[in-house]
């Protein structure tokens, strides 16, 4: 689709398989492609150990682990292993940003009503941090993430309202309709 000319890739990780594959497939056709990983901000534990130069300093029966931040995220199972994986360890990442469970939420809700796409929290994030990049590079500039996720298995918490008033989560309406503008700015965080 984009003829091979790709600037930035950006996921979210679980166990870090894809973004470790993707990234080392993506850095050997060119060196100069900006790889990003995005985090929860309410987790944020693997784009820390990224901005901190991969090192969390901290070793539990013979693992390395990663930050721990004690929030949670409407995102599950992204940031959810509390250890670095050889996954991580292997995977070329540039930076580590972060995305708030609102802005999962109204990406979501936006991909939904503007493009008819139905999307998981994971895809949500993962468009977010495609955003956020495609902010940073600037225009002219091809960036690809994956959709690793449909919205039809999450109805009882990202697309149930009453779940997400609860939760003090609602879409903002105004900005999800026709606007990127519940984007927020880009964090690189380094520490919890």
């Amino acid at each position: 689709q984009v003829g091979g000319q790709i600037d930035g890739f950006v996921s979210s990780a679980g166990t870090s398989g894809t973004i470790a594959g993707m990234s080392t497939f993506l850095k050997e056709k060119n060196p100069d492609v900006k790889v990003w990983v995005i985090d929860p901000a309410e987790i944020a534990s693997t784009a820390m150990f990224i901005n901190n130069d991969r090192t969390s300093g901290t070793v539990e029966d013979g693992y390395e682990m990663l930050p721990v931040v004690k929030g949670s995220s409407i995102a599950e199972g992204v940031a959810a292993l509390a250890r670095v994986t050889s996954n991580l360890r292997e995977a070329i990442i540039d930076k580590g940003v972060t995305g708030t469970n609102q802005e999962i939420v109204d990406m979501a809700y936006f991909l939904l009503r503007h493009d008819g796409i139905f999307v998981g929290p994971s895809s949500a994030l993962n468009v977010l941090g495609a955003v956020k990049m495609a902010r940073e590079l600037g225009p002219g500039h091809t960036i690809v993430t994956i959709l690793a996720d449909g919205g039809v298995r999450y109805g009882s918490k990202l697309y149930n309202d009453d779940w997400l008033k609860e939760h003090g989560m609602l879409p903002h309406e105004n900005n999800t309709d026709t606007t990127l503008d519940f984007v927020g700015d880009l964090e690189f965080p380094t520490a919890i």
